[in-house]
């Protein structure tokens, strides 16, 4: 009975350091500052600013990387909103254009808008959604803004860390029209963690073995020593085994 026992704890464990935990955050912060968004009094080859021009919203804490980045306007209104460039810069630098000169620009009173990635179209500015970011075309951005390079997949943050300084940047590149975003922005970042023997607080000789078992790929007989000595001394299972049922341990002898 023993040694089924013990065989039960070896085959599970080495099933399970297939899959590893993992935790998820889910960071959403606001600046509430009213943009203003004037008429550019002349036609000028740089963008007019908004004013406040370049709000930010900083992340600091945040664990892992993301994995999805969602930028809501709130309160935006506009009389012609293919005037504007607006531009989303992270904080390593990776621009988005939210919207860049569109060629749909019906009016827009007071609506919300929200890019995502994942959305199922491009912005229409003028109805509330959940949008894809679209550009045709902009002037250039005035400093502290980056150069323009038309990106418009917010897929770029994905692998990075959110902790740092987001900006929103909002130019009128036209004449004759102008808006607000009233209530300000809100920026949502999703970040995942794998689980490791180190953040399980795993040190010394049971974080070796740990990564031995857990993180280091090794298979067949290497991967059953390690397992043996760690049955043996711990009598317990190591982080990587957790998600599922626990089998029973054999007795202690």
């Amino acid at each position: 009975m023993k040694t089924r026992r013990y065989a039960m704890v070896l085959s599970v464990l080495a099933l399970a350091t297939a899959s590893v935990a993992a935790s998820a955050g889910n960071y959403t912060l606001s600046n509430t500052t009213a943009i203003q968004i004037p008429d550019a009094p002349v036609i000028d080859p740089v963008g007019h600013p908004s004013s406040p021009y370049g709000t930010t919203i900083n992340i600091a804490g945040a664990t892992g990387t993301i994995t999805d980045v969602s930028v809501t306007l709130n309160g935006f209104s506009h009389s012609f909103p293919g005037d504007l460039g607006i531009m989303l810069v992270g904080p390593g630098g990776q621009q988005v254009m939210l919207m860049g000169r569109l060629i749909e620009s019906s009016a827009a009173n007071n609506v919300t808008l929200t890019f995502n990635a994942n959305a199922a179209s491009p912005v229409v500015p003028s109805v509330s959604g959940t949008y894809l970011p679209a550009y045709i075309s902009s002037e250039p951005f005035p400093a502290p803004a980056p150069a323009v390079t038309g990106n418009v997949d917010l897929n770029v943050f994905d692998g990075t860390a959110a902790n740092g300084t987001w900006s929103l940047f909002v130019t009128d590149q036209a004449t004759e029209d102008s808006g607000s975003i009233a209530g300000g922005w809100t920026l949502n970042v999703v970040t995942y963690a794998p689980t490791t023997c180190a953040s399980e607080g795993y040190t010394s000789t049971k974080l070796t073995w740990c990564r031995n078992i857990c993180e280091m790929g090794y298979t067949g007989a290497t991967l059953d020593m390690w397992i043996h000595r760690w049955v043996n001394r711990y009598r317990d299972l190591p982080y990587c085994a957790k998600d599922g049922e626990e089998p029973e341990l054999p007795p202690s002898d």
